[in-house]
């Protein structure tokens, strides 16, 4: 797989502060395996680690305590919120963290004030049945008899907005492919809610993130017809499979070689602010060919040191014939922005 990656065009090779992540995860998957990935690998996605300065952590701390108010039965959960098991995990800054009984306690908050954020914004009411898988190790605590982690949450918020921003037009997206998925949070909650209705997932990532999605969808849905990654160089090699699988893999240059108007919805969640400019224009390209929709989550500003760049908002060359159907600053990661773009052809 790796081989393959760098065997294919340049624009689509990691950017410097990508590169050295990777080299980074792929060392310690090595060292932790897949069994751990949820406290090492993932920490360099979308699972946050937490202090009281934190500004996600002050947006749902504010939003607990003034419902608390109302309910203060509110306040024993915050009580007797606890981290379940050891919390020893990885970061980028840190190789080895067992964080002191002050940092589980804030982290277990952060896990109760979020999940209540959530919960009193599911237009959909599904959110309660959900639970993290404990497949990878999750860092969780338990509520109401379930594993909650910050993954699950950040998804289905997620979700949400993606379900409420598309309207009547929901029922209409039958293949979902997501850019730079990570180990497959948010394409696993679309398998889990709507895999039965036939909605096709494909998930694009460079390795080990593809890897890692590949093996962790393969043991949540065993039960999947799924097409592995596999070397291909003109569509027409994978048709049948891809035609009839409910979950596909492909390396991010592949993405070039599916079909024009192929899916109905490509989503992209904090990885474009990573990638140089000529990288970004490349992609949003690829979208305007490829999709009927488009999701996009991203840092409202980044400054990427590796790569000497900074890439605010207004750097994304979203294409004039475009509808901007929704957006918004995101209400608990409020430094992201998140907009839904209907591709419009014409």
């Amino acid at each position: 797989m790796y081989a393959d990656h760098l065997a294919g065009p340049e624009i689509f090779h990691a950017s410097l502060f990508w590169e050295k992540i990777n080299q980074l995860n792929i060392e310690w998957l090595k060292r932790e395996g897949l069994d751990n990935f949820k406290r090492t690998v993932n920490n360099n996605y979308f699972n946050w680690m937490v202090s009281t300065r934190s500004v996600y952590f002050r947006n749902v701390s504010r939003n607990f305590f003034s419902t608390a108010i109302r309910h203060p039965r509110k306040l024993l959960s915050a009580l007797f919120a606890n981290v379940g098991g050891n919390m020893r995990h990885k970061t980028y800054l840190s190789d080895n963290v067992e964080p002191n009984y002050l940092q589980r306690k804030i982290y277990a908050w952060y896990l109760l004030f979020l999940y209540e954020f959530v919960t009193q914004r599911d237009e959909f009411g599904l959110f309660a049945k959900l639970e993290e898988p404990s497949v990878g190790n999750p860092i969780t605590i338990n509520l109401h008899g379930k594993r909650v982690s910050q993954d699950i949450s950040n998804s289905y918020m997620e979700y949400s907005y993606i379900r409420h921003s598309l309207g009547n037009d929901f029922s209409g997206i039958k293949t979902i492919a997501e850019i730079g998925g990570g180990y497959g949070r948010l394409s696993y909650l679309f398998r889990l809610l709507h895999g039965s209705q036939g909605v096709k997932i494909v998930l694009i990532d460079l390795p080990p993130a593809l890897f890692v999605a590949q093996w962790y969808l393969g043991k949540v849905f065993p039960e999947a017809k799924v097409m592995n990654y596999r070397h291909f160089t003109d569509f027409s090699e994978i048709e049948e499979d891809f035609t009839n699988s409910s979950v596909c893999f492909l390396l991010p240059h592949q993405l070039e070689l599916l079909p024009d108007d192929k899916l109905d919805l490509l989503i992209n969640v904090s990885s474009l602010q990573e990638m140089s400019r000529a990288q970004i224009n490349h992609y949003y390209e690829l979208v305007d060919k490829k999709t009927r929709y488009f999701y996009t989550k991203q840092w409202v500003i980044w400054e990427n040191s590796e790569d000497s760049m900074s890439v605010p908002a207004v750097i994304y060359p979203t294409k004039p014939h475009w509808q901007l159907v929704k957006a918004r600053l995101n209400p608990v990661h409020s430094e992201f922005f998140e907009a839904m773009f209907k591709v419009s052809k014409t």
